[in-house]
């Protein structure tokens, strides 16, 4: 916006922008007073500067704006003196830029940037956590093992346990978002999943608020990813209890089917028609109007205030359901609260699922293993689940203790299971290491994070087994009674 006023802050000319800002038409600026059209809190704002640009100053400035209608845009100034032939200050010119789009740029990309630290921070407090949870879940697992499952301690035990796999869910999700991998989908049992997150939920909202929870655990499975499925509730929720933070109020959550026909179909794309989970939330707050209802979705458009939102939430809920071919609606009426409907495709529960309802006993077996974990307190719990199964067990606190224990006997070692991210060298150049001396030397890799590693390149790379920690007795049973199995046809 380009305008010249005299040094009485009359404007004398200006061009459509200025008509576009203010409303006016520029045959209606001249003559008129800056500070009854830009308004008293704007011209207390640029009053410093226009001061100094009479005083024969150039001045640059950046400032967030108000404007007369509500409006307020973060805007760059521009004042340039105009001198008479005698060098007195007879007006200005003004250029003003709407610098609103960069500057939300730059916010984003430092949030952006603070979040990458954050995953940072998070992914090495959740590697830490992992290590934990394993002694906790390896010595539950061995404890109960010991009783039988008729005595109070097993249940009690149990219930550890159960909590402790729920620990480790949440760990891996930490873990996958701050590595920011291509996200896994896989069948998910959609009602449990959202009880789930609801049970993390409830103690961080605050107890001015009823949830009321009517889910169909039997509703179906949906193909998605586990932790983009918790993104969604948790951001519709939190969006929710924004709503109702200062009155209190009601959550609903609802999980069901519907049966999509082709006309609703058709009017939210990329719907089809046939079965779907129907996951609703509703809220009792003080609900949308219309003119915001209809940009609801617009990434970086926020009703709330500054620092407060950035206005990706509701853009990310859209953009993750659509990329799951579903669909999301929003009704909302002001004063009555607001209703966020999501519907994704439905499919019954997998074969291979079935089939591992039936628990099959952990297989034991017998040969002689090396264990490599600088970790000591994982290395004696994986040592006691291994000795546990039936296995000649040798453990070792360091890639470079293991090559001098194996080099003294190559054939004496019958599988080595090592930690990927250890000092000296990794779990893979321990892995070439020992093959130099022994080529068919079988391996296990285990990790719990690791930003160079995952089961496809260990696997490439010649590895027989990947386990993600913290370990498990049957997984890490399972896993070297088959490679030991293998190696035994082999031969």
């Amino acid at each position: 916006m380009i305008a010249y006023c005299d040094r009485h802050h009359h404007y004398q000319f200006a061009n459509r922008a200025f008509e576009q800002w203010y409303g006016l038409s520029t045959t209606e600026a001249p003559q008129r007073q800056l500070r009854d059209i830009v308004g008293e809190a704007a011209y207390a704002l640029i009053s410093p500067y226009i001061e100094q640009v009479l005083a024969g100053q150039e001045v640059v400035f950046e400032t967030r704006m108000p404007f007369q209608s509500g409006q307020e845009r973060y805007v760059r100034g521009t004042y340039v003196p105009h001198l008479n032939d005698q060098g007195s200050v007879v007006g200005y010119m003004a250029l003003m830029e709407d610098m609103s789009d960069r500057k939300r740029l730059e916010e984003d990309l430092k949030q952006f940037q603070k979040m990458q630290s954050v995953g940072t921070l998070a992914s090495g407090i959740a590697h830490e956590f992992n290590n934990i949870l394993a002694a906790m879940l390896g010595y539950t697992e061995l404890s109960q093992d010991d009783l039988p499952q008729q005595s109070p301690a097993w249940h009690n035990l149990q219930a550890v346990r159960t909590a402790g796999m729920r620990a480790k869910e949440l760990v891996r999700q930490i873990l996958a978002f701050s590595r920011q991998q291509p996200m896994e989908r896989q069948p998910i049992p959609y009602g449990p999943m959202v009880k789930e997150v609801l049970g993390l939920l409830r103690v961080s909202l605050p107890k001015t608020i009823d949830i009321h929870q009517y889910i169909d655990c039997a509703a179906g499975y949906v193909i998605a990813d586990r932790t983009q499925m918790h993104q969604i509730i948790i951001n519709l929720c939190s969006n929710a209890e924004h709503a109702m933070r200062q009155t209190g109020g009601m959550l609903e959550i609802r999980v069901d089917t519907a049966e999509v026909d082709g006309m609703f179909a058709a009017q939210h794309s990329p719907l089809q028609p046939g079965p779907h989970i129907r996951l609703s939330i509703r809220n009792s707050g003080y609900g949308i109007p219309p003119e915001v209802l209809e940009r609801i979705f617009d990434p970086f458009f926020t009703t709330q205030d500054a620092g407060q939102g950035t206005g990706m939430g509701l853009a990310i809920v859209h953009g993750i359901v659509s990329s799951h071919s579903g669909a999301i609606t929003v009704e909302s009426t002001v004063g009555a609260g607001t209703t966020f409907t999501i519907y994704l495709p439905c499919i019954a529960a997998p074969a291979e699922l079935k089939a591992h309802d039936v628990e099959t006993p952990v297989p034991h077996g017998k040969g002689r293993i090396l264990l490599v974990d600088d970790e000591a307190m994982l290395t004696r719990v994986a040592e006691s689940m291994l000795t546990r199964l039936g296995y000649e067990v040798e453990s070792v606190l360091s890639p470079s203790e293991a090559i001098i224990v194996f080099q003294a006997a190559p054939d004496r070692v019958d599988l080595v299971i090592t930690d990927q991210t250890m000092p000296q060298m990794t779990g893979v150049q321990l892995t070439a290491a020992l093959r130099q001396m022994r080529p068919d030397i079988p391996v296990i890799l285990c990790t719990g994070f690791s930003e160079t590693m995952d089961a496809e390149q260990a696997y490439a790379l010649g590895i027989n087994a990947f386990l993600m920690k913290p370990l498990e007795l049957r997984e890490l049973g399972s896993a070297a009674h088959d490679v030991l199995a293998q190696q035994a046809k082999a031969a």
